[in-house]
């Protein structure tokens, strides 16, 4: 939970919660129109397929307390 935007009340937060999304905008150049979640210059499809028990078992809610994975590396902080 971020507090960019003021302070959170965590005393008065109830958990679990559930939140909807009504729906999501998706950005791109109209020159360069991708319709799916492979694209050329970013491919994540073998990525989900290597750990697709996270995208679709429920009861795994933490990446590495429940799914035993180690915390994925991150190119915006040099990890890969």
């Amino acid at each position: 939970m971020s507090e960019n935007f003021g302070a959170v009340d965590t005393e008065n937060l109830h958990f679990p919660t559930t939140m909807k999304v009504d729906w999501i905008r998706v950005y791109q150049p109209k020159d360069k129109l991708n319709i799916g979640c492979d694209p050329e210059a970013f491919p994540t499809r073998a990525y989900i397929d290597q750990y697709i028990e996270a995208y679709t078992n429920p009861n795994l809610t933490t990446w590495v307390d429940d799914y035993k994975q180690p915390w994925p590396k991150n190119r915006f902080l040099g990890e890969c």
